[in-house]
C-alpha cells in the first residue's frame, strides 16, 4: 500500500526528531500524527514538546486539537488559551477554539472567536465555514448564508461543512 503525503511527512519528521530532537521537531511530529488521526500519539508528542518549551504556541495548538478530537473539550480550551496567549493572532487556533466553544454549547464565546478569526484573515474560507456553522448552532440561518456567500466568492471549490449542512435543509 502506498504511503500518503502525510505518512511520508510523518516519517521525515520522525527522522529529524531522531537525529536532532527539539521542540520544533516534536511539534512537527505532533502535527502529522494529528493529520493522520492518531490523536493519542499526537497528544503525547505535543506534551513532550511543551515539556521542552512551554512557550512554543504550536505545541499547545497541537495538544488542543488532539484533545478536541478525543472529546476532551474543556482540556482542549485550556491548551488553545495558552496558544492564543503566546500567539494572539493565530487564525487556526482561534478557529479551533471557537469550534470547541460551540461544541461545549457556549455559542456566543465561539462566535466571538470565529468573528475575530475572519477579521484577521478575511480570505480564510475555513474561518468563514466555521463561523457559518456556529451561526447555525446559535439559530442564525441568515448569518450562515452570509458566510456561505463569502466562501463562494473566495473559493468556489471549497468543500466545507457549512454548504453540506445548508444543502441538507438545516
Amino acid at each position: 500500500m502506498r504511503a500518503t503525503p502525510f505518512q511520508d511527512a510523518l516519517g521525515a519528521a520522525q527522522e529529524v526528531e531522531r537525529i536532532a530532537p527539539s521542540v520544533t521537531s516534536l511539534g512537527n511530529v505532533a502535527v502529522f500524527l494529528n493529520r493522520l488521526h492518531r490523536f493519542d500519539e499526537a497528544l503525547l508528542k505535543a506534551r513532550e514538546a511543551i515539556g521542552l518549551d512551554p512557550t512554543y504556541p504550536d505545541a499547545h495548538l497541537s495538544a488542543g486539537f488532539a484533545l478536541q478530537q478525543l472529546g476532551e473539550l474543556k482540556a482542549a480550551i485550556c491548551e488553545y488559551r495558552k496558544a492564543i496567549e503566546l500567539k494572539p493572532y493565530d487564525v487556526v487556533t482561534l478557529v479551533n477554539m471557537g469550534e470547541t466553544y460551540v461544541g461545549l454549547g457556549r455559542g456566543q464565546e465561539g462566535l466571538a472567536l470565529l468573528k475575530r478569526a475572519v477579521e484577521l484573515d478575511p480570505a480564510c474560507a475555513q474561518a468563514h465555514d466555521s463561523l457559518g456553522m456556529a451561526y447555525i448552532e446559535t439559530g442564525n440561518r441568515e448569518g450562515a448564508l452570509k458566510e456561505l456567500r463569502a466562501i463562494q466568492l473566495l473559493d468556489a471549490g471549497f468543500e466545507g461543512e457549512l454548504s453540506k449542512r445548508l444543502a441538507s435543509g438545516q
